[in-house]
């Protein structure tokens, strides 16, 4: 039974997460991306989309998406003064399992976002 359904279930369950990633999560995140407005924060809204067309698995059987997280001011929309997102590596392949990594364009354009509101922001909801 061990070496003939274990490996049978371990093979099912792998498509079905290569499946759900690639048909679902890939398709909704590409074409739609996500705003999501922070009522506290008086207008400001994240807004984050996966840079790829879709994530991927490496030759190493490792998964790999990239999402981009800009933030900016729903009620007075202007481009941003900062310039875009640094390119870096999605992965360090000697690194941990899971890494997640932020530029300072995600956290100055959050910062950016709430100073354009003109209005004394309490963070003390948030947190």
């Amino acid at each position: 039974m061990k070496s003939t359904v274990v490996p049978k279930i371990i093979a099912i369950v792998q498509k079905t997460i290569v499946d759900t990633i690639n048909i679902d999560i890939n398709r909704d995140l590409y074409q739609y991306g996500t705003h999501i407005s922070i009522p506290e924060l008086a207008g400001v809204t994240a807004d984050y989309s996966q840079m790829a067309t879709n994530a991927q698995i490496t030759a190493d059987s490792t998964f790999e998406m990239a999402v981009n997280g800009t933030f900016y001011n729903a009620n007075k929309t202007m481009a941003s003064v900062y310039p875009d997102p640094a390119a870096f590596p999605i992965r360090n392949s000697a690194g941990h399992s899971l890494q997640a990594y932020m530029t300072s364009f995600s956290v100055n354009t959050a910062l950016e976002a709430g100073f354009t509101t003109d209005n004394t922001l309490d963070v003390t909801a948030i947190l």
